[in-house]
């Protein structure tokens, strides 16, 4: 873990714990999100796309009722003045050529996108927050490295000063030395507002954008010794599991049953 002195950035609301682990911020993955937040919405309405589709095969009900009062000719073998019916009517699709199955297909197959799409999300949003979690592990070992070169440059500086003021030293070794110092200086502070900017896109990549941790834990990582793939293997992996790329396809599919839908839709239906 980072000295907490190392970590000069200014006091901010913050709901993490201290020092900011890794996996706590991995963690957050399935938090709201905005972007997240709208596939999934997309998903729920896809999902009620689908049981639209199904409940065309349903059974449908409905009941009819009629309230008359008459008056019977003479004639008549019941001379009865209520002509009262209630009648219950139940009905279901038999056969439609295959239109509402195709539909039926289609509205399956958007869910699975929208599946594929989520996962892709959440998997971005790990490797966002990983590559923001170590960009300000690198910001706080720059700060403490140009810290540390400021403090020595300084410490030099003052020792010339005083020397200068002992007529030991040259107006222009001074002027040399007190440049090198405040080029240190301004490397410093550029690293100080570095800390601050990465933290700030950390915060904003798990989604509390108010919440600037002070301090951050330097994680486990394991398994870094073991043998790298070949680049084709990798290569071949990644189309094969790209998730984009499997949410396209399916995006394909639900577009070809929308046809065959289409091409159906004109037919006969059978109640």
């Amino acid at each position: 873990m980072f000295a907490r002195q190392a970590v000069t950035v200014a006091h901010a609301q913050n709901v993490f714990p201290e020092p900011l682990t890794l996996e706590y911020a991995l963690s957050l993955v399935d938090e709201s999100h905005p972007e997240l937040e709208r596939i999934i919405a997309d998903r729920d309405l896809a999902q009620a796309g689908v049981l639209s589709v199904d409940a065309m095969g349903g059974f449908k009900s409905s009941i009819e009722a009629r309230a008359q009062w008459v008056d019977p000719g003479s004639t008549a073998s019941s001379q009865s003045h209520n002509d009262n019916q209630a009648s219950l009517f139940i009905e279901k699709q038999l056969y439609d050529f295959g239109y509402s199955s195709a539909l039926l297909k289609a509205a399956q197959q958007d869910v699975q996108q929208r599946e594929f799409l989520i996962r892709d999300i959440r998997n971005k949003r790990r490797i966002d927050i990983m590559a923001r979690y170590f960009d300000v592990l690198l910001a706080d070992l720059e700060y403490i490295r140009d810290n540390e070169a400021m403090a020595v440059d300084y410490v030099h500086f003052d020792r010339i000063k005083d020397r200068h003021a002992l007529g030991q030293v040259s107006d222009i070794d001074l002027k040399e030395v007190e440049s090198v110092y405040q080029h240190s200086r301004r490397l410093r502070y550029a690293s100080q507002t570095r800390q601050r900017l990465h933290r700030a896109r950390l915060a904003l990549a798990l989604n509390h954008p108010e919440s600037l941790s002070s301090s951050l834990a330097l994680p486990e990582l394991k398994n870094m010794s073991r043998e790298v793939p070949e680049l084709e293997v990798l290569q071949e992996q990644a189309r094969q599991k790209n998730l984009v790329v499997h949410a396209m396809r399916k995006q394909l599919e639900a577009a070809q049953m929308r046809v065959t839908a289409a091409r159906a839709g004109g037919r006969p239906v059978l109640r």
